[in-house]
């Protein structure tokens, strides 16, 4: 999928400057109008309209509307420079027809009004943190179904590191269909830990945030995230495996490493069986080790199935997890309402409303895997 062209023009205009000298009155307009505006600050409001911006330091803008690419801006006004203009890019279509299949295998679930109207909290931008987002959604075998939810899975997890954690949207690795090549090049192989990641830590001083929304598997005696050109019978050799990553992210020098998985590696998927005419018993996944400088969350135990929920278009995982870093796991009964969002009170409503959900829209357990260095 090609990456959307995003376009912002910053323009001279006679706007006066705000009474406290430290804020600037900029106009923001948009093509189309009626974009959603909204900064860490709590500030929103829809285009065309008035945002009031620190002179002293950029301020990350971030400009949404249904239909098009979410665009975010990293701007400071100047006594020249008080109108922001920004053109957003349409969506493009999700491509169904994959190979040589004349059959569509899927769809790729659009945005919607949960999605748009998620309210993060805000932080300030951390110089040297470092997230790697992918999103595995079209699947380029026949027989391995497409991931509904994977797209804004990863685009919704995408802001939620920028605004969340602070993460620089120049420090975000963001790749959508992820190969086997793109896997090894993003965290290194078994012979070698060089990857982009390794590359854009700063070491000493990073913390690192991975997050994977798509297919998992296991064969053998190993689990894999499944690449989009993946062969179901060959998983061996050309899935990657889960220990490489595990085992190349403890070896980075960075002072925190957290791993979110929003996969199953039972052989089952919401979509369907993995791999055509195959036993979930015959593929169990065996138990990956972690290592104990590794923060590891995935979306489900042993042999079972991650559940999508289509009211959100999120998976449902992700959904909660989200929920829970935004405030809800802070409250009763699962938080103290400290105004303080802790490792233990995720742990505790996403793990119960996952449960909940799961047993609620399809009759199934899933309970959410939860390992962390220290709370």
């Amino acid at each position: 999928m090609r990456s959307p062209l995003i376009l912002a023009f910053c323009l001279i205009s006679p706007l006066a400057w705000s009474a406290d000298k430290n804020q600037v009155e900029v106009q923001v307009t948009s093509d189309p109008s009626g974009a959603r505006v909204s900064m860490r600050s709590g500030q929103s409001c829809f285009t065309p309209c008035f945002l009031k911006l620190s002179r002293k330091r950029e301020s990350l803008i971030i400009v949404s509307k249904r239909g098009f690419r979410t665009s975010e801006i990293n701007f400071r006004p100047t006594r020249k420079q008080k109108k922001l203009h920004i053109s957003l890019v349409a969506e493009a279509p999700p491509e169904l027809n994959l190979g040589n299949s004349s059959s569509q295998k899927g769809t790729v679930w659009p945005s919607n009004a949960f999605i748009d109207n998620l309210k993060l909290p805000q932080r300030e931008a951390n110089a040297h943190d470092v997230a790697v987002i992918v999103g595995n959604f079209l699947y380029q075998h026949e027989d391995i179904p497409d991931v509904s939810p994977a797209r804004n899975d990863a685009q919704l997890m995408r802001r939620y590191v920028i605004q969340t954690l602070g993460i620089k949207p120049e420090n975000v690795i963001y790749r959508e269909n992820a190969t086997y090549g793109n896997l090894v090049a993003l965290f290194g192989d078994a012979s070698s830990s060089k990857s982009k990641l390794k590359s854009a830590i700063t070491p000493g001083i990073s913390r690192v945030f991975i997050y994977y929304s798509g297919h998992g598997a296991s064969s053998g005696s190993s689990s894999f995230l499944v690449p989009v050109d993946g062969e179901p019978s060959f998983l061996e050799s050309v899935g990657y495996p889960i220990d490489w990553l595990y085992l190349n992210l403890s070896k980075l020098e960075a002072i925190e490493r957290t791993v979110v998985l929003e996969s199953c590696f039972s052989g089952n998927s919401h979509a369907g069986t993995l791999i055509k005419n195959a036993s979930p018993v015959v593929i169990r996944s065996r138990v990956t080790s972690v290592s104990d400088n590794v923060n590891a969350i995935t979306a489900t135990s042993r042999a079972q199935v991650a559940s999508w929920d289509e009211t959100s278009a999120l998976s449902l995982f992700t959904k909660h997890f989200l929920l829970a870093r935004a405030g809800s796991a802070d409250r009763s009964p699962n938080g103290n309402e400290d105004e303080k969002v802790s490792n233990k009170e995720v742990e505790r409503y996403v793990g119960d409303r996952v449960r909940q959900d799961a047993l609620r829209l399809y009759d199934r357990q899933q309970n959410p895997q939860f390992v962390y260095v220290s709370y």
